[in-house]
């Protein structure tokens, strides 16, 4: 038995299709739009990810060079300190201008308080030759030479926490 169906429940059926066929359509936009949006976001992590990875090489690089500068520069230091030799402050000041050039050079792989770091570095540094230079001829100042080499041992130890501080993996 066949009954025909009323206008209200035409309607009835007609609205639960039409519920049914928007709530499918809509989700399926919805979706669509999600995943674009999840591409974009994925796009752009990978991109921040590898431009910090490459600037995070870049710096752990920049300061091992400016270490092992720095420590040929030490080195030299130390020898021309402890033959108290001046005819050496021509290649020691040399060999720290070599660091500062390098410095200079790549600073805008450095952050900022790295960079403040390493003029002090530098101007310690370039007090303490300057400074045992002139000590050279007073025959009481070995006292004073060797704590001018310690201040050079200080200063390569805040280079070494710089690069450990950076290189360390987070």
């Amino acid at each position: 038995m066949d009954t025909p169906l009323t206008a209200t429940q035409i309607i009835i059926l007609t609205s639960i299709v039409n519920v049914i066929i928007s709530g499918l359509v809509g989700g399926v936009v919805i979706y669509v739009i999600q995943k674009k949006i999840d591409a974009t976001i994925q796009k752009s992590l990978f991109e921040h990810q590898t431009k910090f990875a490459r600037s995070h090489e870049k710096t752990v690089e920049t300061l091992e060079i400016l270490h092992q500068k720095y420590s040929l520069f030490a080195r030299m230091c130390n020898v021309m300190i402890g033959e108290k030799d001046a005819g050496r402050k021509t290649a020691v000041f040399d060999q720290l201008i070599d660091f500062w050039g390098y410095f200079l050079e790549n600073r805008m792989y450095i952050a900022e308080n790295v960079e403040d770091d390493m003029q002090e570095i530098f101007m310690n540094s370039s007090v303490v030759v300057g400074n045992s230079i002139k000590a050279f001829d007073d025959p009481d100042s070995g006292k004073f030479l060797i704590e001018c080499l310690h201040e050079l041992q200080k200063q390569i130890r805040t280079l070494e926490n710089l690069y450990k501080s950076v290189a360390k993996p987070q």
